[in-house]
């Protein structure tokens, strides 16, 4: 802290902005630059020494602490989601995924992801509203929970689970696939009913080809079985991991025991197990697993509770 270096510098200080150390903090964003330590000790920082906060928000700022400093908000639409895109491929993918794969995962996102929120933007109502990169952080949240197999290939999981070895060809397949079924309910998961019919029908041109405006990457080869089948709607599937990953409807994931009413049991407690109440089991399951919250959203009486108290007293005890 020598008053003679010229150079300036910066402090980048990441993270919340806690109420109590920060007040400390005030000294020194005063003209005067004052650092005040518990000892006692008064150190005198250089006018060349600047102070960078960045938080997520200022909750816990006091208005002393605000008023020292100067602002700089990134308005979310001119900061956009591919800076977010590139801090996840880079740091939040799991880190066994070979060059190759990381590739094509950044050309599903160049490719896919603007064309689907300028089309849910402009044609689709959605029942939450949100914004793109919000949106585009849900695709990622599923994304990563999907990749349990993908990390883990050919290893044992923290909870004593054995994965099988994929091979190369394998991967990529999966990898699109489940990029894939992640854009659907990341991008769209929140659209109304007809909205999601159009959205199907765009997202099926999209992925033939029939948009032109719109080239597929050399890299990105969808086979058949990576393209949900042409009966009903893209939302009517999920993609098994299993073999070469294909797509089946939600009503083969509900076990055979699930669909027995238990005898003595009371009306108001029977679920009765359909495609809906199998995609809210699934994602339940997927997201409480991973630690990752999640907000149900529907009209009053289609069952939110109820599914909600089914899969929780399904939990192990432990």
């Amino acid at each position: 802290m020598n008053n003679t270096f010229l150079a300036m510098a910066y402090f980048h200080l990441l993270g919340p902005v806690d109420a109590v150390w920060i007040e400390n903090m005030n000294t020194v964003l005063d003209d005067n630059k004052k650092l005040c330590l518990m000892s006692g000790e008064i150190i005198q920082m250089s006018a060349q020494m600047n102070l960078i906060f960045e938080p997520e928000d200022l909750e816990q700022a006091s208005p002393a602490t605000v008023s020292r400093c100067g602002m700089i908000y990134m308005d979310p639409n001119q900061l956009g989601w591919r800076v977010f895109k590139d801090s996840y491929i880079q740091y939040e993918l799991p880190v066994s995924l070979p060059k190759e794969a990381r590739e094509l995962i950044n050309d599903l996102f160049e490719w896919m992801v603007d064309p689907c929120l300028e089309y849910l933007r402009a044609h689709c109502k959605f029942q939450l509203s949100t914004s793109p990169i919000h949106l585009t952080f849900s695709l990622m949240r599923l994304y990563t929970c999907l990749m349990d197999e993908i990390a883990g290939s050919g290893t044992t999981g923290p909870d004593g689970k054995a994965y099988a070895e994929l091979n190369a060809n394998t991967m990529l397949l999966w990898l699109q696939g489940l990029f894939l079924f992640s854009l659907i309910w990341g991008l769209a998961g929140t659209i109304t009913g007809d909205s999601r019919r159009k959205f199907d029908t765009f997202l099926r041109d999209f992925l033939t080809g029939a948009l032109e405006e719109y080239p597929k990457p050399k890299s990105i080869k969808f086979s058949k079985a990576n393209i949900f089948p042409e009966r009903n709607t893209c939302f009517d599937f999920y993609f098994e991991k299993k073999a070469a990953g294909h797509w089946r409807e939600w009503p083969d994931m509900i076990a055979r025991e699930d669909l027995a009413i238990p005898e003595g049991v009371k009306v108001v407690d029977v679920i009765i197990q359909t495609d809906e109440t199998a995609r809210q089991a699934f994602f339940l399951e997927t997201f409480v697993s991973h630690n990752v919250p999640l907000l149900l959203v529907g009209p009053t009486g289609t069952g939110k509770s109820a599914i909600n108290n089914y899969f929780l007293v399904r939990l192990p005890k432990e």
